[in-house]
């Protein structure tokens, strides 16, 4: 799912709605992040990363699970940042946070992942030309909200573009910001 070999997971959630975040770099669109909505009422947001030599598969990503607990995991660690969450049901209301991530001009192509949208549902396409690093960063967040509300993302950011997928309940929205160091 997140640019490595196929895990339990994956299947899981793969007959959802997903969601690819990509970077547009000339003539390549690299994915720096995935949000899948499973079929089950699951909200699953993780990092792609290639396996590299001699290095274990990281799989960084965020889960909701239906019953409302949400978890990070990444290189195969055991479950942190776990805490109980209102249930991403029809009775969900407000805001919840998923994940976020600085992206930085040369980050997609370090990375390396590119990005085929006809696997995805839909792009969140970035130009790099908005990507920043320095006094001002680029950062990109997935939340969870219902009708009237907007993620939380904090003082004193600048959305640049953002997008609201409501094929799912609650509703996924994906925000790439900018704020001061």
């Amino acid at each position: 799912m997140y640019g490595h070999k196929k895990s339990r997971t994956d299947t899981d959630v793969s007959s959802g709605q997903s969601y690819a975040i990509a970077v547009r770099d000339a003539d390549h669109l690299f994915e720096v992040m995935a949000v899948r909505h499973s079929k089950k009422g699951e909200f699953f947001t993780g990092l792609p990363r290639p396996p590299r030599p001699h290095d274990s598969p990281i799989d960084a990503h965020a889960s909701l699970h239906r019953d409302g607990k949400r978890h990070w995991k990444t290189h195969g660690a055991p479950k942190f940042n776990c805490i109980q969450m209102q249930k991403p049901n029809q009775h969900f209301r407000g805001t919840a946070h998923l994940l976020s991530q600085k992206i930085v001009p040369w980050h997609p192509r370090d990375i390396g992942v590119l990005c085929d949208p006809n696997t995805y549902t839909d792009v969140f396409e970035i130009p790099i030309s908005d990507l920043r690093d320095g006094e001002i960063i680029t950062r990109v967040s997935v939340d969870l909200v219902s009708p009237g509300y907007s993620p939380n993302l904090g003082p004193d950011i600048r959305v640049l573009r953002q997008r609201e997928y409501q094929e799912a309940f609650p509703f996924i929205v994906v925000t790439l910001y900018e704020v001061t160091c």
